[in-house]
């Protein structure tokens, strides 16, 4: 009966995953913007990464957590403007209290009530995500020191333990965008280029850079150029491993206010993805963009 029971879970699922790809929700009012955003990935042994890169999760100035992060397994999992807590005990809406994280958030597929009507189709699962366990047992709870959390959360036998220790809080105006992805200011990182003119054309070269007030700064020389590894493949970028040479239509926003979705073709070029104009991009960064859900909750 339980192997029933996740069986029918798992199949739901799935077919949310493709039903949230087709509808189209308002845009919720509860996804401020705000001075701090929450950034970077929670990682679950059962559902892989959770990203809040691809949400719009912001921490507000009374210390709640108000947005979306996305799971490519689960869907939008909501933070804020959640009701019909599980247990009251253990706090209602995300929020800070001293260094630590209390409350719930919830994966909204649960509450799509095109598929899940009441929680008995839905194998059991209720899509809550409790974030600390306020000292009962066993002992869990996330925790926020200085802009950088640490601990887990807990989401059931679906979503289980959730590492938090890659996931921070930055001001709005102090991201940078980088091949490698978003950073805060003051980290570095380091980018690989195709050298697109003069006496080394065609070689490759890296450089290390610092996030400074939204800008990249070169940090150092760059490296003396060399020539480029034959095929040498691209990282993976939302789920997509390019090849050198093959090209995708990634998007710039996955999840949109208004307006339409911008796109563009993006090419693996010796290990580095770049856009048409043969500069390394990732403004681009995702498969789909859509506009997130707000399903009003089910029982």
């Amino acid at each position: 009966m339980q192997f029933l029971k996740t069986l029918r879970f798992n199949l739901g699922v799935m077919f949310v995953a493709i039903v949230l790809m087709a509808l189209v929700g308002t845009y919720p009012a509860d996804a401020v913007d705000s001075t701090q955003r929450v950034i970077g990935y929670s990682w679950s042994s059962n559902v892989g990464w959770i990203s809040f890169n691809d949400g719009t999760v912001s921490l507000t100035d009374d210390g709640s957590l108000v947005g979306y992060a996305w799971s490519s397994n689960i869907g939008w999992v909501k933070f804020g403007g959640l009701t019909g807590f599980p247990n009251s005990s253990l706090g209602g809406n995300a929020k800070i209290d001293g260094t630590k994280l209390t409350g719930w958030a919830r994966a909204v597929s649960v509450m799509n009530p095109l598929i899940y009507k009441t929680i008995d189709n839905r194998g059991g699962w209720d899509g809550w995500i409790s974030l600390n366990s306020n000292g009962n047992a066993p002992a869990y709870g996330v925790a926020l020191n200085g802009n950088v959390f640490s601990g887990f959360a807990w989401g059931s036998d679906v979503v289980g333990w959730m590492d938090w220790s890659k996931v921070k809080v930055t001001a709005s105006d102090q991201l940078c965008t980088s091949a490698n992805g978003l950073l805060v200011e003051g980290e570095t990182t380091t980018i690989s280029t195709k050298i697109a003119s003069g006496a080394d054309k065609g070689k490759c070269q890296t450089q290390d850079y610092l996030c400074k007030s939204q800008n990249l700064t070169a940090v150092g020389a760059p490296s003396a150029p060399v020539a480029c590894q034959a095929g040498l493949d691209c990282e993976t970028r939302d789920g997509v491993a390019l090849k050198d040479g093959e090209a995708h239509k990634f998007y710039k926003q996955r999840l949109i206010a208004e307006g339409q979705c911008e796109s563009e073709n993006i090419t693996c070029t010796a290990g580095v993805l770049v856009g048409p104009d043969g500069v390394a991009d990732d403004s681009y960064m995702y498969t789909q963009c859509l506009k997130a859900p707000n399903y009003k909750e089910t029982q």
